[in-house]
């Protein structure tokens, strides 16, 4: 895989980051996988935004439908009602409603 530097460069930069902790403990295991989907998200619009100018370029309707528009459906919910799945944007509000909830009932 050519990405796998940046995977593991992303994956260094968020184990050795100690003042990204929330809490100041150092500890960023509770938060680690919300950076990671984060990330993610802003990694594919990158590349929605890549592969729509290249289609753009093209004048490859079919590239974006079937590539761009597809691609669109996991980023997040702004693109239009193409689909209902379960995308990143999802994924996020899900991982901040569970902490959110999680941190309420460690309150009480």
């Amino acid at each position: 895989m050519q990405a796998q530097w940046l995977i593991d460069t992303i994956n260094e930069y968020i184990d050795s980051n100690d003042e990204m902790s929330a809490d100041g403990d150092g500890d960023l295991s509770h938060i680690k996988p919300l950076l990671k989907i984060e990330l993610a998200q802003e990694l594919l619009s990158a590349c929605i935004d890549l592969c729509k100018e290249a289609a753009d370029e093209r004048n490859d309707v079919h590239a974006k439908a079937y590539i761009v528009d597809h691609l669109r459906v996991y980023l997040d919910n702004q693109h239009g009602l193409l689909d209902r799945s379960f995308n990143l944007e999802k994924w996020i509000d899900q991982i901040r409603n569970e902490d959110k909830n999680d941190d309420e009932d460690s309150s009480l």
